[in-house]
């Protein structure tokens, strides 16, 4: 009888763990909710490994050291059987890349990308991208060029937006070398990486010695970090909580790190009161216009949203930051002219706490003058391109409305 009552006590922890980890509660509307159980589960299980690795054998490693060594490490294949592209690590001034090429030419100088992983600029690597780059690079049987930029927290701002500007211009200075036309080079990256695209885009067109970016192509990019309280992260906060595939939370976190490279509790908390900045600065012009909700179509504004206050925040704070903040490389969004910049392809989910950031880059690009088109895609959560080892037929979608869009503008 004993032994009976353990073994019932058993089976409801491992169920009640098992449920936690593969039946969470998905919001009506979300595409292929089994599959996003099953990838959200996968990353639950990655943190809590990384966690008890850190726990009783991290010696001189960091939690978000062991959570990277948590993902595949193995060298890419540099031909793959069947493909017409070849890859080779290489170093361009300093910074590590792979370089995509394709064996066999069909122009003499073809076009070119230059991608940045996403990650939230703490995780994954050109190796854990490589299944998705080279596949960008068959598909548009082009030269592409993926960043090994430096992390956070042993690097802070703006190291990884040094990197990917130095593998840019180091391309587009060595064009020829690569059978490249560099009248005909674009950007890309997803989530921290299509950050980072935006920015490299308007850092190369203030350089009048390089040609403009021809096209950027940018996947459910983070583009501000002066509001968090947007229709999509009221939205998100209501549906997941702090269960969702990216949080407020898990962006402080970040934006913590990006800053200090450290977990700066206080910065945190004002981080997701929106209130880490001045309410003059909040009642200015520039803010007004660029972190802008009206930006955001009315149909996907939630019916419980609340417009934040502009008279709250934390002047002491503020005055410690705001020179970081105020850096024209910090937020792509605070831009103040956006004439001029590339071709724009910008892909938003539907389910995503970041997804405004890009509505309100694309309509700021659209009122400056600029061709873009913006595709929000509704059932789509944050990070399902980097899930590659699972089908998900609206990740293919963007992915494929994307490239369409480079091989029609570039």
């Amino acid at each position: 009888m004993g032994v009976s009552r353990y073994v019932f006590v058993l089976i409801l922890i491992v169920g009640a763990f098992s449920g936690y980890l593969f039946h969470p509660p998905v919001p009506k509307g979300l595409a292929e909710p089994w599959k996003y159980r099953l990838v959200l589960g996968v990353a639950k299980i990655t943190r809590v490994l990384a966690f008890v690795k850190y726990q009783f054998v991290g010696g001189n490693q960091t939690f978000i050291e062991m959570y990277r060594g948590m993902y595949r490490k193995h060298r890419p294949k540099e031909v793959v059987p069947g493909s017409n592209i070849r890859s080779e690590v290489m170093s361009f001034d300093g910074v590590k890349v792979r370089v995509y090429e394709p064996i066999k030419r069909k122009e003499a100088e073809v076009p070119a990308m230059i991608f940045m992983h996403g990650g939230g600029l703490a995780l994954a690597s050109i190796d854990v991208y490589d299944r998705l780059t080279r596949r960008m690079a068959e598909e548009l049987d082009i030269v592409l060029v993926s960043v090994e930029y430096r992390l956070i927290p042993e690097y802070l701002f703006p190291a990884q937006i040094e990197d990917s500007l130095t593998a840019t211009k180091y391309l587009l200075t060595h064009a020829s070398e690569f059978g490249v036309d560099p009248k005909r080079v674009g950007v890309s990256g997803d989530s921290a990486g299509g950050y980072l695209a935006a920015v490299i885009a308007q850092q190369i067109h203030d350089m009048p010695e390089f040609p403009d970016i021809k096209v950027q192509i940018l996947f459910y990019p983070g583009t501000q970090m002066y509001d968090f309280s947007t229709p999509s992260y009221q939205k998100c906060k209501a549906v997941f909580g702090e269960n969702g595939m990216l949080t407020q939370k898990t962006l402080a976190w970040l934006g913590s790190m990006y800053h200090f490279g450290r977990a700066d509790l206080d910065f945190m908390g004002k981080l997701m009161a929106n209130n880490h900045t001045a309410p003059s600065f909040k009642q200015s012009a520039r803010y007004q216009r660029n972190i802008n909700h009206s930006l955001i179509p009315k149909e996907l504004v939630p019916d419980f949203y609340k417009p934040p206050p502009n008279n709250t925040g934390d002047l002491a704070l503020w005055e410690r930051v705001k020179e970081i903040f105020s850096d024209p490389r910090h937020d792509p969004l605070m831009r103040d002219d956006l004439q001029g910049m590339p071709r724009t392809f910008v892909a938003t989910c539907g389910f995503d706490c970041i997804r405004d950031d890009g509505i309100m880059y694309a309509k700021r690009l659209e009122q400056d003058g600029n061709h873009v088109e913006w595709v929000n895609y509704a059932g789509c959560f944050h990070g399902i391109l980097w899930q590659g080892w699972i089908n998900f037929k609206i990740g293919n979608l963007m992915l494929k409305d994307g490239l369409e869009f480079f091989k029609a503008n570039i």
